[in-house]
């Protein structure tokens, strides 16, 4: 297909007036049973879910549009490695061309994380356009981003949240009146309990030589993607620690048989750093995981423990009751920079929070030889924040959205 002409090229003055035109049109073209899908990265754990459980549940018929900032034939190529034979029938298409445009004024059913053409202007009522985001917030977003480099509202006719405590939340810093926030989880998440047959083939594969396998997954100081974003204290490693530190940390991976895998937070300007040199500790990529037929969640649905700061992969894992371990050097000034949705953060944290190499090397010794203090309080958060039990998150996706694409769920049978 002839590639359209591109919106990017327009002059960033009539950036305003291209949305408003956009809004217009989605207000005046018909719409019709399809389904429109976007995300950031273009192939995330969000959108994976949600193609699995199409391909699974035998909706191969339902029309879908994938729309991508990079390269669609890109796209595809993971799409068949994580997803399979759908990433062939789908319809993939650049986000900044006509053609992108008309999909999306056509479409009866959006689905997107963020980054769509709605930023301004509200929907039309015979179009649902659900944001899933990508994940719930820890640090401060939308409207109680303290620095106000995050606009105040998110327009759309749909929000998604992982618990009553969630939807209040969402509801203060989004703008989206609370009824129209559904309770029901986050496709990724079901990912994490599947178990899925390729999280289990990487772990086979990511264990040998190993006695345990943990994940680190920091978030973002400095963005990659905006010269303004800078939150923290950038350390100059997506370890966020100095040179010594990791002498120490891969001394103690080493004693104990711990491989950890860390993974750089989408936004990080270090994203994309792949170094697998060490024995026990592998700095990988998102397409490093997609070579390897797997996901992100994959991968954190078969390790042992996690390692995090404030990213909200922590109120994802809580689901699977296993150890988290809490790093956070920089902590005064992430919180001065940034701020965190609920305060003192501390409190909403299922571990202690380490702020120097040594108290974490100390916390997870401590785990590691049976003393896990912190187990009552996983499970006890996890009732609060996230009590999803069974992979049906993105099935419930689906019947909220299903008449509109000519799909007849039968109804959810109580648990």
């Amino acid at each position: 297909m002839k590639r359209g002409p591109s919106l990017n090229s327009m002059n960033a003055s009539v950036r305003w007036a291209q949305s408003m035109a956009i809004a217009i049109g989605n207000h005046l073209v018909p719409k019709k049973r399809q389904l429109l899908l976007h995300s950031f990265p273009d192939v995330e754990d969000q959108l994976v879910a949600i193609l699995r459980w199409l391909e699974e549940s035998d909706c191969r018929w339902v029309p879908v549009v994938l729309l991508v900032a990079g390269s669609p034939a890109d796209a595809r190529t993971v799409l068949r490695r994580v997803v399979g034979e759908v990433g062939d029938r789908i319809r993939i298409l650049p986000k900044d061309s006509l053609h992108a445009v008309w999909a999306y004024w056509r479409s009866k059913v959006v689905i997107f994380t963020h980054g769509l053409y709605n930023g301004y202007f509200p929907t039309p009522r015979g179009q649902r356009l659900i944001n899933v985001w990508h994940g719930m917030p820890v640090k401060s977003i939308w409207s109680a981003n303290r620095n106000k480099r995050a606009t105040a509202k998110t327009h759309c006719s749909e929000l998604l949240s992982t618990s009553a405590q969630f939807t209040r939340v969402l509801s203060e810093i989004s703008g989206v009146d609370s009824a129209r926030i559904r309770e029901i989880g986050i496709p990724r998440n079901d990912l994490l309990l599947q178990q899925t047959p390729a999280g289990r083939s990487f772990r086979q594969r990511a264990i040998q030589g190993a006695d345990r396998l943990m994940i680190y997954l920091p978030t973002y100081r400095k963005s990659r993607l905006s010269d303004v974003v800078n939150d923290g204290v950038e350390m100059g490693n997506v370890l966020m620690m100095d040179e010594k530190a990791v002498v120490r940390l891969k001394k103690f991976l080493r004693s104990t048989r711990t491989r950890w895998i860390v993974k750089a937070h989408p936004m990080s300007v270090h994203f994309g750093h792949v170094d697998v040199t060490d024995e026990f500790l592998w700095i990988v990529s998102d397409s490093w995981l997609h070579d390897l037929g797997v996901t992100l969640y994959d991968v954190l649905g078969q390790v042992d423990a996690l390692v995090t700061d404030v990213s909200s992969v922590y109120i994802d894992y809580l689901i699977v009751g296993r150890p988290i371990f809490f790093f956070f050097p920089d902590l005064p000034e992430y919180r001065e920079n940034h701020g965190f949705v609920h305060e003192p953060v501390e409190e909403w944290l299922p571990g202690k929070l380490c702020t120097g190499v040594d108290e974490l090397i100390e916390e997870m010794a401590a785990v590691f030889t049976g003393n896990d203090h912190y187990a009552d309080a996983r499970r006890a958060l996890a009732m609060v924040l996230n009590p999803q039990k069974k992979p049906n998150s993105t099935e419930r996706l689906f019947r909220l959205v299903g008449n509109d694409l000519g799909m007849f769920l039968p109804p959810e049978v109580p648990e």
